[in-house]
């Protein structure tokens, strides 16, 4: 089926609806390229990569006093999670009045599981809102569903959304090992998040195997980098696991500066003391070090249906 956003998009051409396609970095030609083709179009409605969001609130690539974008009724991000200053970016430095909130899909679905609704509030880092006939949960090693705390993403129940088979899967092996082993009779989707139990937002944590556990405290790496990005001297960030020979875990915390910036003991004690006041002392990474650079690898299996990222 390739991506869930070309199906996404595509249904939008069959109402009718005039769709804008962008390929590439949209602010490659001009810091406010993008919203000069907001404006130039006066588009209405947004579907964005988080990490676009990400980007330009961290780089400062805000519209101009020019700039008339008022058309802009409703975004939406997808793809990651979009971090809590990346909803005061859209909100004080875009439009005010605009509606604007993560959502949550994958490809399986061909669509969203969690996403926005105009009479529900919206709450910054939390996607609020499950979407029609899709009972997902988050739910604990044993597959009870719990709030507060890290918790894996299921659909609990049989929705007209699942898909029905993987190619050359002919009898549904493949199919029940990937998204039903691991709780049965629910459809794991494979990645962690939260439930605010008082908004009941969902907070997305990133994929499962992402996930770290330090001294019995378990995070993912997506709130590291939530706290880290909020320094704009940090260029890029990389949290990763290391195992001593008793398969004991710490987090390791690397970190790329940006040209002008440098890398010393005050500023990992300002990370330090900013992981602890956005989360816990427990989430401080055991060790944080400087790097300049790290290749990332993909491996597919042979039969396509599977990738794995590496960081090396």
């Amino acid at each position: 089926v390739g991506w869930v956003s070309w199906i996404v998009i595509g249904t939008l051409c069959f109402g009718g609806i005039g769709v804008l396609l962008y390929e590439g970095v949209p602010y490659y030609l001009s810091p406010t390229y993008f919203w000069d083709l907001i404006e130039k179009h006066k588009i209405t409605n947004l579907f964005l990569a988080a990490n676009v969001v990400n980007d330009l609130e961290k780089l400062g690539y805000i519209p101009t006093k020019e700039h008339n974008l008022n058309s802009v009724k409703l975004a939406t991000s997808v793809g990651s999670a979009v971090k809590p200053q990346g909803y005061d970016f859209m909100y004080n430095k875009i439009n005010k009045d605009i509606l604007f909130s993560a959502s949550y899909g994958c490809t399986e679905t061909l669509g969203m599981c969690i996403s926005m609704a105009p009479s529900v509030p919206i709450y910054k880092g939390e996607c609020p809102a499950r979407a029609l006939g899709i009972d997902i949960q988050c739910v604990d090693e044993s597959g009870k569903p719990i709030e507060g705390e890290y918790g894996e993403l299921v659909i609990a129940k049989p929705s007209p959304v699942l898909l029905l088979g993987l190619w050359k899967d002919e009898d549904g092996t493949l199919r029940r090992k990937t998204y039903y082993n691991k709780f049965p009779g629910k459809f794991s989707i494979g990645d962690f998040a939260i439930v605010n139990p008082i908004t009941k937002g969902f907070i997305i944590c990133g994929r499962s195997d992402d996930t770290l556990k330090q001294q019995g405290t378990r995070f993912g790496s997506s709130e590291i980098y939530n706290v880290v990005d909020m320094f704009y001297e940090v260029r890029d960030s990389l949290c990763v696991s290391q195992y001593n020979k008793n398969f004991d875990e710490r987090a390791v915390l690397f970190l790329k500066m940006r040209q002008g910036y440098h890398f010393n003991a005050e500023l990992v004690g300002i990370i330090q003391k900013a992981i602890t006041q956005e989360l816990t002392s427990k989430h401080i990474p055991e060790v944080i070090l400087e790097t300049h650079g790290y290749s990332i690898q993909y491996e597919w299996e042979k039969d396509g249906n599977y990738c794995e990222e590496h960081h090396q």
